[in-house]
């Protein structure tokens, strides 16, 4: 039952002998926002459950609300019979409301998609993040109009990584992006101590929980960007940094950031797998050439032979990103002039057709010449055209978005 007034709760019914303790506390609290949070921490707190789940059953419910009062039976023809059940019998709500205390003691925000405050580049992404905990200063590093840049690379860089690192994250700083990294030790730390110290923002994504700052080396660090950037993790506050989280983080900062930078990276790094994340996202991959018989640079000049952008200057990147606008339907830009509602725009029908598939989400040339059934060859062509109007833009290789 859903309580909107003391005569909802006079009214309500005893569950298992006893009230249910989610319901009284929601009554008990009418900030605006503040039962939803707990409601968002209850779900992304169920042991097994993972951000896929959570996306599917809000597609299929609608929201949080409608998943904590679905049946066991429902939960299980969404997800699976093992998940449904995790839901439906996690509903005891003193943990989480204990959990909600500390997280407000300690200053964190909690941010999920369908809190205006969501980083709005993340709501673009595959697989956004359903929770996210935050310490710092996010509207200033992340914001509609800002400009970011991912910064990623070698945790034992070279001598010349290094000054790379410098000077690129100095230089960009001073631009006015915020710069995008993991706190890993080399390239990560090198970043953030580059964006701090030219009076730039800085954003850490950790692989752990909120709490736990991982390496220990860099704890110092972690305090500074706290003060004057922000850390996020979708992890919790004390979650330990097991391995595997740190590939499925990667995600989270490309998400975050309008480009990717490889600085310096070995073959199997793990930044490639945040730029193959950049790539799917519809986000540029930057990477600085490397000497070709350097194994640090090994995976720089491989993504270079796959399309990455060679930059060996910051002005590159910098001009590059110039025309990279994130905007929502409807809402005005920061030089408050309207949107173009593509109805309205002098346009061919073919042309129409090719716009009526795009959005503000990268999508695929194969998936335009699929739904369009325009064919290859009139397809290409047609993008080109539009691309010339500055009606839509290539975001990556073969990827494109509305540009209006």
């Amino acid at each position: 039952m859903i309580i909107n007034s003391p005569e909802d709760f006079m009214s309500l019914k005893l569950i298992n002998g006893r009230y249910n303790i989610f319901e009284d506390y929601r009554l008990s609290c009418f900030e605006e926002g503040y039962e939803s949070a707990i409601k968002h921490l209850w779900l992304n707190n169920i042991e097994g459950i993972e951000p896929t789940h959570i996306i599917r059953l809000k597609r299929a419910l609608g929201n949080v609300w409608n998943i904590y009062d679905a049946s066991e039976r429902i939960l299980a023809d969404i997800v699976s019979e093992q998940v449904g059940r995790r839901i439906a019998r996690s509903k005891s709500g003193s943990r989480i409301i204990e959990l909600y205390h500390r997280i407000e003691e300690k200053g964190i925000m909690l941010l999920y998609p369908e809190k205006s405050s969501y980083p709005h580049k993340l709501r673009h992404i595959y697989t956004p993040p359903q929770l996210l905990y935050v310490k710092g200063r996010i509207k200033n590093c992340l914001n509609e109009y800002n400009k970011t840049v991912g910064m990623v690379g070698s945790r034992n860089p070279s001598v010349y990584g290094r000054e790379i690192c410098r000077c690129f994250g100095e230089s960009l700083a001073r631009a006015g992006y915020s710069i995008v990294s993991g706190l890993a030790r080399g390239i990560d730390g090198i970043a953030h101590k580059a964006a701090l110290d030219n009076g730039g923002y800085t954003v850490a994504v950790l692989g752990s929980g909120i709490n736990v700052a991982y390496p220990r080396s860099n704890i110092d660090l972690y305090a500074r960007i706290e003060e004057n950037g922000a850390v996020i993790s979708e992890y919790g506050l004390d979650a330990k940094p097991n391995p595997w989280q740190f590939p499925i983080r990667n995600r989270i900062i490309s998400g975050l950031s309008d480009g990717i930078l490889v600085v310096e990276a070995r073959a199997e790094s793990g930044s490639l797998i945040t730029a193959e994340h950049a790539l799917e996202q519809g986000r540029t991959v930057y990477s600085v050439p490397g000497r070709i018989m350097d194994k640090n640079s090994e995976g720089n000049n491989s993504i270079l032979r796959e399309g990455a952008i060679c930059v060996t200057k910051p002005e590159d990147i910098i001009e590059d990103l110039n025309g990279v606008t994130y905007v929502s339907s409807g809402i005005e830009n920061k030089n408050n002039t309207k949107y173009k509602d593509i109805e309205n725009i002098d346009v061919t029908p073919e042309e129409q057709k090719i716009l009526s598939v795009l959005s503000l989400d990268p999508i695929y040339i194969d998936e335009i010449i699929q739904k369009t059934h325009l064919g290859v060859t009139k397809t290409i062509s047609l993008l080109y055209v539009l691309e010339e109007k500055r009606l839509i833009k290539q975001q990556s290789k073969g990827y494109y978005i509305l540009y209006i």
